[in-house]
């Protein structure tokens, strides 16, 4: 439950914040290119936690 409130928590605040730049340097764009952005952004970020969490469990995997 806390993973898909993460989730939507997360969508909201990148939608907020790349509608905000697109207004601010003047681009407008189609409404699914924006979500399709927004989703890969927060997919991206997912990822990014998850890989850092990893990590943080088993250091061994993860030796350079």
């Amino acid at each position: 439950m806390l993973n898909e409130l993460l989730k939507a928590a997360l969508v909201l605040v990148v939608s907020f914040l790349l509608r905000f730049v697109l207004t601010a340097i003047g681009v407008q764009i189609d409404e699914v290119l924006f979500n399709t952005i927004v989703s890969a952004i927060v997919v991206w970020v997912l990822a990014q936690l998850g890989v850092e969490a990893a990590k943080s469990f088993a250091p061994k995997y993860f030796k350079p």
